[in-house]
């Protein structure tokens, strides 16, 4: 494979890179609005006050969780797989890695937010 080969195959997947965590950029405020929205599970605390949800501490965990996922998830996607495309590596690995923390912290949140 010549350089040149070579380099545009690095930029492909550096453009995919930059794409790929851009959307998810764009994505993090609705993901973090979520797990805000579940805790308003909170509201029927008055008639079973036992629901984990109506403690205060779980309330913070329900929304704190997907943000720190995409957090997390910016930072694996963008600094392991920027370290994959300059060492001419595939990042895909770590996009999904990155995709997959906020939507099961969502997941997780959402479970929490409607347990019994």
């Amino acid at each position: 494979m010549t350089a040149d080969e070579q380099r545009a195959r690095r930029n492909r997947r550096g453009l995919v890179l930059a794409l790929t965590m851009g959307l998810l950029a764009i994505a993090a405020p609705f993901m973090v609005s979520l797990g805000a929205f579940m805790t308003i599970a909170s509201d029927a605390c008055s008639g079973d006050p036992d629901r984990p949800i109506c403690s205060p501490a779980t309330q913070q965990l329900v929304w704190q969780i997907p943000a720190g996922a995409v957090v997390a998830g910016l930072l694996v996607g963008g600094l392991a797989g920027g370290f994959a495309v300059k060492r001419d590596r595939r990042p895909y690995p770590w996009l999904v890695l990155a995709w997959a923390l906020p939507v099961v912290a969502l997941v997780v949140s959402g479970n929490i937010a409607g347990a019994e």
